[in-house]
């Protein structure tokens, strides 16, 4: 049922991202250079490859170009400025950090272990002229830094319990006020409390994403 649903999902989720881009509409140039650069300079064949031989599990490394409709909701419900900086652990091609720096102002920084992934993201942010405030890194995200974000976002979907617990181990050194948006999974911490969640389509269906506050 799961497999007969998914072509319904990925429509519907479509069909809301353009609806979102028409109310947005200074979101469509980066998203027609995203476009533009995947069929000519995307190759799904290394992508695979790379996914397949790393070190990290195959089942972990699954992407999905996130909805607008989660960037724009994120921006609605928290205060963002050009001096906060929001790193997104598990960055895929960068859609959530051009999204939500055009969306606040705030810098963002994108991490992922796929090679082809950073290098396509890298290279869409100096063609859009975005390198100064959409920085992408290679490297595991439980291995980077994340004491100096203002926001932490992480798709949990596909993550195992073991990386799940390790990364919410390492967001309890973010400073007090600062925020761990989570899509999917939920937490229960006496570090974070939940202060805002909403539901959005994905190409996989109906999602929840959780905005937790550090306490």
């Amino acid at each position: 049922m799961a497999i007969l649903l998914r072509p319904f999902s990925i429509l519907t989720s479509q069909a809301i991202s353009l609806f979102t881009l028409i109310r947005h509409p200074y979101l469509c140039r980066w998203r027609l250079y995203a476009l533009i650069s995947k069929l000519r300079h995307h190759n799904p064949f290394i992508e695979h490859h790379e996914r397949h031989t790393h070190t990290i599990p195959a089942s972990e490394l699954i992407y999905s170009d996130s909805p607008v409709s989660m960037a724009v909701g994120i921006a609605k419900r928290l205060p963002l400025r050009p001096s906060d900086l929001i790193v997104d652990c598990g960055s895929g091609f960068g859609g959530v950090c051009f999204d939500l720096h055009l969306l606040t102002g705030a810098k963002t920084l994108g991490i992922d272990c796929m090679p082809s992934l950073i290098n396509f993201s890298s290279r869409l942010s100096v063609q859009l002229g975005l390198n100064n405030s959409c920085r992408f890194v290679l490297g595991n995200f439980l291995d980077q830094d994340l004491s100096n974000a203002r926001v932490v976002l992480v798709t949990a979907t596909c993550l195992s319990d073991r990386t799940t617990q390790a990364l919410w181990r390492k967001c309890e050194d973010l400073r007090v006020g600062s925020y761990l948006i989570i899509i999917t999974q939920e937490i229960e911490s006496e570090h974070f409390e939940l202060c805002e969640s909403f539901n959005t389509t994905f190409e996989w269906g109906h999602d929840m994403i959780r905005i937790y506050r550090k306490s």
